[in-house]
């Protein structure tokens, strides 16, 4: 027994010894009691805030004491910090589906890190309220209602606020209790700042006067609806964003400026390079000490000239933190920065039940509305506008050519917001996916034209890939914008002639100049002011059963394989007569030389005839003359036979008196 317990000892201490030690992080020294308390209190903090305890015990600053963890509090007691948290692009998803994890499970974490620090402020990046059934159908309302819950103070102005005009605006403030910013929208008339929106705020918190200034991205101007901003200007954000800083800094002594915008960025996830309107804020401004992104639906976490650039994907899906830190003596010394994707977690995250009810009760009268039947697809329905065209693009897009009978259905990829990852559809599945109100048209358009219009939706990184159906693009990926288009064909394989018009439909949005997209030399033009879903969705209503699809690649960066028929015909035509005429030469020369050799028999029978005739001492006149061919006349075969019968009796007598003389 002792052999066994002397051998097994060493081995477990070993194994014991394997086992990795769970502590919180090098920053803390634990006791053995309350070891697993401190470290779910920690575990529980953002990762701003735990880099902030990481950087303040490491300068010495903060000094662990024996057999404590570092707290929070203790950090409040060397630091002043303000989080400023924000998202962007919430596009009225205010229920679960999908990614998107819902008003009150995002509700639940903002309240949550507020509760960590009572000194944090809620802030937007716009586009709040165009992109889903509940919200459009409402205009807004459940919305306002979680926007109201979780205490937002601050927002800036999105493209896609002017969807229904600029009337609404000062009404979402009021029902959801904050305030919109921009600087940089201008009144034409006037040329100054409009007057329905501030261009900053200044908001208190913990003792310190944080400053926001608003900025619009100037692709408003088409990138929504055309007669809602006629009237107003887009001025370079960079230059009204250090105007303002300037004049805040020097008139209203506050601690620090952030610019709260609608405007976009990209981040490579490999290098984590930063591109887009952002980085060029970033790159000119003066007086900003950090920028909150939005706009083009991305995760952004990095730096730029120094200032922290943050976005926070879309719809609900992340949680953008800027952690300013000031020392005692109220200087900034740092800004943390970190975008926390909730969608990675959201079956572990539980739902803040006051705004799950204020959301419930906007909407609890739209559910049987939404949840109707549409049809069944018998495959889901991919969409990523910069990826390319897509399985939805192409579908709704035939079904629009569908509706109106017309050749070509081509919309703008930002028209459809979400993917159909399920066969079956309802209503709400089509507010999903076309939340706008933009209205079908239809019209003549010249090849050249229908060329130059699908030329700015291919490599667009402004606003994705263009959809449509009815055609066959093939491109050049190497050549310049508005030169990639190699070839065009319809779905016959015909080719797409840059003098024949062709009975396009589209959305009134990108046909009056939303997206760039340029329909000029249209004729007999039609708006139907039917929303475009509308007209898709009672068209597939009546489908029976479930729709048969089959995506088909439709934009090509190849050559085009295909040899005109037309051109082949004239081709092959060609040949043909060039054939023709070398037969018909041919035939030529071979008739001319049998009627030489035909010529030269005729002669030479002549010659013989003549010769026979001569012979027989004969004054008849001819009275047959010799077939072609022939070498003698009747007279001729008469003068032979007799001459065949002398012969052979002359013979037969001379072998009679060779056998007498025999015998």
């Amino acid at each position: 027994m002792k052999k066994i317990v002397s051998f097994l000892l060493p081995f477990l201490m070993s194994i014991t010894l394997m086992i990795p030690f769970n502590g919180t992080n090098a920053l803390a020294l634990n006791s053995a009691n309350n070891k697993k308390e401190n470290i779910s209190n920690l575990e529980s903090l953002s990762k701003n805030k735990k880099e902030i305890i990481k950087d303040l015990v490491h300068s010495g600053l903060l000094k662990n004491k024996e057999g404590k963890n570092v707290t929070w509090k203790d950090v409040q007691n060397k630091v002043d910090v303000i989080d400023i948290l924000s998202f962007n692009d919430f596009h009225g998803a205010v229920l679960e589906n999908g990614k998107n994890i819902g008003a009150a499970k995002m509700a639940r974490e903002i309240k949550r890190m507020k509760e960590e620090n009572p000194n944090t402020i809620l802030a937007t990046g716009g586009d709040l309220y165009q992109g889903t059934a509940p919200s459009n159908l409402l205009k807004g309302k459940p919305v306002n209602a979680f926007l109201k819950e979780v205490g937002v103070e601050i927002s800036s102005v999105g493209n896609h606020e002017f969807d229904w005009g600029i009337d609404l605006i000062p009404k979402w403030e009021k029902e959801g209790n904050f305030e919109f910013l921009a600087s940089n929208i201008y009144d034409k008339a006037t040329n100054t700042p409009v007057k329905w929106v501030n261009p900053y705020a200044i908001i208190e918190k913990g003792g310190k006067r944080i400053a926001f200034i608003g900025l619009s991205t100037p692709e408003t101007k088409f990138k929504t609806q055309a007669k809602s901003v006629e009237n107003i200007e887009f001025k370079d954000p960079a230059e009204c964003a250090n105007r303002w800083a300037d004049y805040l800094r020097k008139n209203k002594k506050v601690d620090a400026i952030l610019a709260v915008t609608h405007i976009g960025s990209r981040q490579d996830e490999s290098t984590k390079e930063i591109t887009g309107e952002a980085v060029e804020l970033a790159k000119h401004a003066r007086g900003i000490d950090a920028i909150i992104s939005a706009h083009t639906h991305l995760l952004v976490d990095g730096v730029v000239n120094g200032i922290p650039i943050v976005q926070g994907s879309c719809s609900g899906r992340a949680l953008a933190n800027l952690s300013f830190v000031f020392n005692k003596q109220g200087k900034l010394e740092k800004i943390y920065h970190s975008v926390d994707e909730l969608y990675k977690r959201v079956k572990e995250l539980p739902e803040d039940m006051a705004t799950r009810n204020a959301v419930n009760k906007c909407t609890e009268d739209l559910k049987p509305i939404l949840s109707k039947a549409v049809c069944s697809v018998s495959t889901p329905l991919a969409h990523d506008r910069w990826e390319g065209l897509s399985p939805l693009g192409q579908f709704m897009d035939k079904y629009l050519c569908k509706a109106t009978n017309s050749q070509i259905g081509i919309t703008n990829g930002g028209g459809f917001r979400v993917a159909l990852d399920r066969k079956n559809i309802t209503v709400g599945d089509m507010w999903e996916v076309m939340p706008f109100d933009n209205t079908l048209v239809t019209m003549e358009l010249k090849g050249s034209d229908l060329k130059r219009v699908i030329e700015n939706g291919i490599k667009n990184l402004e606003i994705g890939w263009v959809q449509y159906y009815g055609l066959k693009v093939y491109y050049d990926d190497n050549a310049e914008k508005g030169k990639r288009i190699t070839s065009m064909r319809l779905l016959d394989g015909s080719k797409v002639e840059d003098n024949k018009y062709y009975k396009v439909a589209t959305n009134d949005f990108i046909y009056g100049g939303g997206d760039n997209y340029d329909f000029s030399g249209a004729k007999n033009f039609v708006d139907t002011n039917i929303p475009l879903r509308d007209v898709i969705m009672h068209k597939l209503e009546k489908e029976k059963g479930e729709i048969p699809f089959k995506f088909e690649p439709s934009l090509l960066a190849e050559k085009d394989p295909t040899v005109d028929k037309e051109i082949k015909d004239k081709n092959d035509n060609k040949e043909e007569k060039d054939s023709l005429s070398k037969d018909s030469k041919q035939e030529k020369k071979e008739s001319v030389k049998e009627n030489e050799e035909q010529n030269k028999k005729e002669t030479l029978v002549a010659k013989e005839y003549k010769t026979i005739e001569d012979s027989s001492n004969s004054n008849s006149e001819i009275k047959e003359i010799p077939e072609t061919g022939s070498m003698v006349g009747s007279i001729g075969l008469v003068g032979i036979a007799s001459l065949l019968i002398v012969l052979g009796a002359i013979f037969i007598i001379k072998e009679k008196k060779r056998k007498d003389k025999t015998a």
